[in-house]
This record gives C-alpha cells, sequence and structure tokens, in this order.
C-alpha cells in the first residue's frame, strides 16, 4: 500500500535536520510531503518539497472550512493534522494511507513496524501526535468533524493549541466510534522534563540502569542493561522522538552514530557494548537534570496562561 506523511514547516528547521532526512531517505517505499518556506536539500524521489509560505498554506486550509478559523501560528498547525487528509486532498488522490510526523526525531525501519497486514485491518495507526497514519478514505478523513466528543469548531477557531492531534483530542473520537486503531507504542518518546534521555510510556518514564540509543544505517536501536542482567540486551525501535532537546552534532556520519543527552556522537563500539560505553554516551548530570527540569515548568506555565487568555 502506498503511504504519504505530509510534513507542514515553517520557520528555521531544526540544526540536526539533515540527520532526519537521512532517516527518511532510508524509508524509500514511503513519500514524504513538504510544505515549507525553507530550502531542503534532496535527491531522493521519496521526498517531494512543495516551496510556500505560511500565508499561502493558511489561505489553502482557510477554503477547506466554511467558517473563520484561528491559524496565526505555525505552531497551531498541529491541531489541523488531523484535517490534512481534507486538506491535501489533492495531493492524496494516489495514496493508501496519509499521516503525518514532527522533525525533531530521528526514524529508523518504518517497514519492520508498519507492515500490509496492519495497513489492511486498521483505519488509524498510533494515538500520538509525532507520527500518525489513517486510511485514505472520506469516512475516515472526515471523522475529525464528528462533534459527539469533541467539537472541532471551537478547536480551530480558538488561539490556543488542543493537541487535538494526540491521544486524548482525536483519538477519543477514534474510540467513540469504535474505528480500529493500533495502538502498540513501538517508538522512544524521550521525557523533556530529564537531561538524561529517558523515554516516556504514557506519562511514566521507563528506562534501564544502563542504556544507549543508536542509528544504524536506517535502523534505531535501545542497548540496554539492568543490575540483575548479566548481558547487554538490544531492541529496535520505529523512531526517537527528541521533542525540545537542544543538540549537536559531534560526527560526520549520518550513517551511523550515538544519540546522547544533548548531541549526535561517533559510535565507537560494536555489538559488544561495555561499562566504558555506557559511563561515556549515557550522560547524566544532576545540574542539568535540575535545568531541564525548571525550564519544562516555565513551558507549562507559560501553556497555562496563554490557554487561560485565549479560552
Amino acid at each position: 500500500m502506498k503511504i504519504a506523511i505530509i510534513i507542514p514547516y515553517f520557520g528555521k528547521l531544526p540544526n540536526y535536520f539533515p540527520l532526519f532526512l537521512k532517516s527518511v531517505e532510508y524509508n524509500s517505499n514511503i513519500d514524504f510531503i513538504f510544505y515549507t518556506d525553507q530550502k531542503i536539500n534532496s535527491s531522493s524521489s521519496n521526498i517531494i518539497v512543495n516551496q510556500m509560505t505560511f500565508k499561502e498554506l493558511n489561505l489553502r486550509i482557510k477554503e477547506n472550512f466554511d467558517f473563520p478559523i484561528a491559524l496565526d501560528t505555525p505552531y497551531k498547525l498541529c491541531d489541523f493534522k488531523p484535517a490534512y487528509g481534507e486538506i491535501f486532498h489533492d495531493d492524496l488522490v494516489d495514496y493508501d494511507f496519509w499521516g503525518h510526523c514532527d522533525v525533531d526525531m530521528i526514524f529508523g525501519d518504518i517497514g519492520t513496524f508498519i507492515n500490509e497486514d496492519i495497513l489492511r485491518n486498521f483505519d488509524k495507526v498510533y494515538e500520538y501526535g509525532h507520527l500518525c497514519l489513517y486510511r485514505n478514505d472520506f469516512n475516515v478523513n472526515s471523522l475529525y468533524r464528528n462533534t459527539d466528543v469533541i467539537d472541532y469548531k471551537k478547536v480551530y477557531q480558538n488561539k490556543g493549541s488542543w493537541c487535538f492531534d494526540e491521544k486524548y483530542g482525536i483519538q477519543k473520537i477514534f474510540d467513540y466510534h469504535e474505528m480500529k486503531t493500533y495502538k502498540k507504542i513501538d517508538m522512544l518518546d524521550i521525557s523533556p522534563q530529564h537531561f538524561r534521555l529517558q523515554r516516556v510510556l504514557d506519562g511514566e518514564v521507563k528506562n534501564y540502569k544502563y542504556q544507549i540509543f543508536t542509528y544504524e544505517k536506517g535502523h534505531i536501536y535501545l542497548f540496554y542493561k539492568n543490575l540483575t542482567e548479566k548481558l547487554v540486551l538490544k531492541k529496535e525501535f520505529l523512531y526517537i522522538h527528541l521533542q525540545k532537546r537542544p543538540m549537536s552534532i559531534e560526527t560526520d556520519d549520518m550513517e551511523c552514530y550515538v544519540i546522547t543527552s544533548n548531541s549526535f556522537e561517533k559510535k565507537e563500539f560494536g555489538e559488544e557494548v561495555t561499562k566504558e560505553d555506557f559511563l561515556k554516551y549515557d550522560k547524566k548530570s544532576l545540574l542539568k537534570e535540575l535545568q531541564f527540569f525548571i525550564k519544562n515548568q516555565r513551558y507549562q506555565f507559560s501553556r497555562r496562561i496563554h490557554k487561560y487568555l485565549n479560552f
């Protein structure tokens, strides 16, 4: 089945966007369609770039609705993600599924986790806004318009963020109507509240005593070990999401690297991982943990104020 992932993006791209792009190029059986005011350099046939301004996209989105919408900033686009099947209908005619994703992430091998059997049996794949797929048909594409659970008009007429693309947004509508959603958590969603790379699952931090995250030629791996385990274990994931995390690039190798708490670094070990490797790459700092905590609290406070002022 043919899949397209829609990515509207306006403003400065993350400094590690070339690494994101390389991970996208490895998934050559999926088309990634950008709508952006930024220059994206890629010769890969699965990367399609539509150059436009935010104002031009804004006008295109407004044409999809018969009431005024509030879309003053690119950040508000998150709430419009569930409507992309309608908004970009003309560009999705040839696809069986369409989706959306963030760019503050690195993909592994998508095909390892999303196979033909899943696509045949589910109308929606995954629950979280950083990657969702939807079956490309009228009933699915228009389901967000149902107002039994959440009133989409209220969402789209309000300047504040409703997280309509997330588990407690559009997914509640799908669940209410008993639309089949594939909900297995195949990704590494990294907590923005901690300096150390720690995975979050439904609000709970899940991590190991020793852990290293790597990207290796189109695959994302976690090497891990607890005190009770004798051997280092290795598990593959669909992608790693590095939300709101400043990162530096400390390697020239875009094919193979370690993802640390604040950088992408040269991978200097093979399948055998030593304690020294964990100490080197599994970065920890009490001071930086405090800084991350304070930064996150400020961010959450500002969001509450913004929501109060706009709702």
